[in-house]
């Protein structure tokens, strides 16, 4: 079809799609005006290999998700109305089993690559059939496997499950780890980061939706951008003098080059010339070069380096809520300023992190590791430990501060005393014994006052009799003032 028959023909829209966000070719990005603008927000996408990648070769990645998951883990928890063998016996099973790196490996790998699964087995499991505590009783040689979600696929032919008051509602009833079959109820699932219409939108091809986000997903592009800063700071390093030698006639030589005038080997000659001249140039040797030559030194200005490093890091460390004196070692500026209380807030979300990710893991493993330790599940009650530690002067002024507090609700009379002795025991200010609560309790119950002050004589009851006596010796008193 020729260009007139062509123009006969009806228009028609031709729709064509840009896979690349850069539209400036001059600057490689942003629009065709500017290039810091875009024309619309794309979905940011993450392979497994580029996670993979990103968490073993760039450490600004790797602490992102090392860091919340030491802290939450790093002081343990405390167990209560449990005897102190039991405890001891399943601590010690809790430490031969290596509990806290399975529970480190598997809170780093769902915050890699949107979640993972601890499968426990021993020789008596059959993964492929339900969960059966006899199948866990008092049964040694029990192991705990982690694996990410991308190797816990759904299996071929699975039910989704619908039942709303299922726990594990909205998950595959059996999962496919390589040519084994595991039932869901074998699997002790750890869920990424939530993403708002998780159904429709996968953030890692290789992970199933109901699983979570990675949080690299959101971190990319600022590690590396941050690495191309440190890069570039290493290329300069290298190349701190920057020597121009001027050449007169270069541009016209050069272009006459391979022009038949007789100089097609100017090209070759210029670049021995420079190569003689930086065999020669050291930082002891002075440097050749001809009367007609020219030579300029330009040395690269390091003095705003470190503020541009330290503003890449203050937004890495924001971005992962860790302040810059954890995330790298580096105290904030300012007079008196020691970073106490950029730490505080810091442990404040670790421990909130500790309910919402660390305490529904420690249940879910706890049912297994009782079965193991007991024979039997056990609810365990204790209290995950706060991952910051008071420095002594603190410790010393917060409980003078509750102290005093416990005094005056003592003097004001208006709580029970074994009410007052319980938070003390709580607080632990001071190690008081339940037995010795317990005796205040039920004192309180029987109706003894405990609060008495010995120093004070109560008043002795009303007596009828001893207070009409009382009138008649004041009566005999007063007759007898009046006659005399």
């Amino acid at each position: 079809m020729n260009a007139q028959e062509n123009d006969k023909q009806p228009f028609k829209a031709r729709l064509s799609q840009v896979a690349d966000a850069i539209i400036n070719l001059a600057t490689g990005q942003g629009t065709g005006r500017d290039a810091s603008s875009y024309m619309a927000v794309a979905p940011v996408s993450l392979s497994r290999l580029e996670a993979i990648h990103l968490y073993r070769g760039y450490w600004l990645a790797r602490k992102l998700i090392d860091i919340p998951v030491q802290d939450m883990l790093k002081n343990g928890r405390t167990f209560h109305d449990m005897d102190q063998t039991d405890v001891e016996r399943y601590n010690r099973a809790w430490e031969d089993y290596n509990c806290d790196r399975i529970i480190a490996n598997a809170l780093k790998w769902s915050r890699v690559f949107g979640g993972a699964g601890i499968i426990p087995v021993n020789e008596n499991v059959d993964l492929a059939q339900p969960f059966e505590a006899k199948d866990f009783a008092n049964v040694a040689g029990t192991r705990f496997i982690v694996r990410d979600a991308t190797k816990l696929q759904p299996a071929s032919g699975h039910a989704t499950i619908t039942d709303l008051s299922n726990p594990n509602y909205g998950r595959p009833s059996r999962f496919q780890h390589h040519a084994q079959t595991i039932d869901v109820t074998n699997v002790i699932i750890v869920r990424g980061d939530d993403s708002p219409d998780a159904d429709d939108m996968r953030t890692m091809a290789e992970v199933e939706p109901f699983w979570g986000q990675s949080r690299l997903l959101y971190a990319k592009e600022p590690v590396l951008y941050a690495h191309s800063l440190y890069a570039s700071i290493a290329t300069m390093v290298v190349q701190n003098n920057v020597d121009i030698l001027s050449v007169p006639g270069l541009y016209e030589s050069l272009a006459a080059c391979g022009t038949g005038t007789g100089q097609a080997d100017y090209s070759t000659a210029v670049q021995s010339r420079a190569a003689l001249y930086a065999l020669h140039k050291g930082q002891y040797n002075v440097a050749l070069i001809d009367g007609n030559e020219s030579l300029e030194r330009i040395k690269n200005d390091f003095q705003s380096l470190p503020q541009l490093i330290h503003e890449f890091l203050t937004a890495i460390s924001g971005l992962g809520d860790i302040p810059l004196v954890r995330f790298a070692g580096i105290s904030p500026g300012g007079l008196n300023s020691t970073g106490e209380a950029d730490l505080e807030n810091h442990y404040t979300g670790i421990a909130g992190q500790q309910k919402s990710d660390l305490n529904p893991l420690y249940a879910m493993l706890d049912r297994f590791m009782t079965l193991i330790v007991f024979g039997e599940i056990r609810e365990l009650k204790y209290t995950i430990n706060p991952p910051h530690t008071e420095s002594r002067k603190s410790k010393v002024e917060t409980d003078a501060k509750q102290a005093e507090t416990f005094e005056r609700l003592h003097n004001m009379r208006i709580i029970p005393e074994s009410a007052i002795l319980r938070s003390v025991q709580q607080s632990g200010v001071v190690d008081i014994a339940d037995e010795w609560i317990e005796a205040v309790e039920a004192e309180e119950l029987d109706g003894t006052d405990t609060d008495t002050d010995p120093d004070v004589t109560p008043d002795a009851p009303d007596d009828p009799e001893a207070d009409q006596d009382d009138q008649d010796d004041q009566d005999d008193q007063e007759g007898t003032g009046a006659s005399a």
